[in-house]
């Protein structure tokens, strides 16, 4: 529903702290669906939310139960993407910010942004071309973060991803960028949000991963193998022409 958070914990005890490692990643996907309000809100530039964050040992909401204390949120440390879904022109405003966590920042997760409220831009990749999203269509949403320790050692890249209904195959809604030295590589919450009264959604098959990134030499050895294999093949297949001759 809009105007609310939802956020969910890597384990019920409010633990379970995903550090990503040299050349590993943490993942979110899910299947994202608008049920109303899309088309007539078409000017809340930011009006989707979606972070993964740290808490920093603060405290931690009991499940399905609503947040009341106004500084409960204060200390999370982590990035989220924003996004207008129908902008009536220009671009979707998709945009990476940071959360800076403290005693100055907002009370709420992520429903004020702002240097006021301790929220920063930390953009750097393109716009996507311009998408309108319909209602009652089934998007799956992706929100990666992945660190290469060879090539950028303490560099985090974070790329957020949509597919699905008429969204075209060649110009895919989407952005990356990277952040050099951020304050935190662990994370264990990941949190959706949306402005009060823009849009009603509704979200399914959630999947959270933590895995490992292969890293360039990985990728050489394996194309060397292939290499290797394809050579073996050709002769097993020429001494098998000679045999017959």
């Amino acid at each position: 529903d809009d105007g609310n958070h939802a956020i969910a914990f890597f384990n019920a005890l409010g633990g379970g702290k995903q550090t990503i490692g040299a050349n590993e990643s943490l993942q979110v996907s899910f299947t994202l669906t608008f049920s109303a309000n899309v088309a007539l809100n078409p000017n809340s530039s930011t009006g989707m939310r979606m972070g993964l964050y740290d808490s920093n040992l603060a405290s931690i909401p009991p499940a399905n139960t609503p947040t009341t204390s106004s500084a409960v949120f204060q200390n999370y440390d982590g990035y989220l993407f924003s996004w207008n879904a129908a902008p009536p022109s220009g671009n979707n405003n998709l945009t990476l910010r940071y959360r800076v966590p403290g005693s100055t920042a907002s009370t709420a997760l992520m429903s004020t942004f702002g240097p006021t409220y301790s929220t920063t831009d930390v953009s750097s990749g393109s716009q996507p071309a311009l998408f309108v999203f319909q209602n009652a269509v089934d998007y799956r949403v992706t929100y990666k973060i992945s660190r290469q320790n060879t090539l950028l050692p303490n560099t985090l890249s974070f790329s957020f991803s949509v597919t699905g209904g008429s969204i075209p195959a060649g110009s895919p809604f989407g952005l990356t960028s990277t952040v050099a030295a951020p304050t935190t590589y662990e994370f264990n919450a990941f949190a959706i949000y949306a402005l009060g009264g823009a849009y009603d959604f509704a979200m399914d098959d959630v999947l959270i991963t933590h895995t490992a990134v292969p890293e360039p030499s990985t990728y050489a050895a394996c194309a060397g193998a292939a290499v290797l294999g394809l050579a073996f093949w050709r002769r097993r297949r020429a001494a098998a022409k000679a045999a017959a001759a």
